[in-house]
């Protein structure tokens, strides 16, 4: 019972050192979720420590708006990953923010043409 007691409390304490760490942009949302995938949890509390991860993502990370987000990308600021997690954190699923950064790389196409 007092070894089942301290696993529980093991596991609870890595949960919220990774969920720390991503909150403060150590990890990824995607290493964190790998993280909690290797702790060995039962289904619920798998669920409940991984809407804690995405609500504490969340909270710490205000974005730019969309149009900044395919402006850096636009200029090389930032790459075609980093713009796909950013649009899939304002909500966008992976097929909609494929399909505006080629509308963003066929601004940059047309642009580039001569007259």
């Amino acid at each position: 019972m007092v070894r089942a007691c301290r696993i529980e409390h093991d596991r609870a304490a890595a949960i919220e050192l990774i969920i720390a760490d991503a909150k403060a942009g150590l990890v990824t949302f995607e290493q964190a979720q790998g993280q909690l995938s290797q702790l060995d949890m039962h289904a619920a509390e798998s669920a409940r420590a991984l809407a804690r991860l995405t609500t504490a993502i969340s909270q710490r990370t205000k974005l730019p708006g969309e149009a900044k987000i395919l402006g850096m990308w636009k200029h090389g600021l930032i790459d075609e990953e980093t713009t796909l997690l950013a649009l899939g954190q304002m909500g966008y699923s992976d097929s909609w923010a494929q399909l505006l950064i080629a509308l963003e790389g066929q601004g940059n196409a047309k642009s580039a043409q001569p007259k």
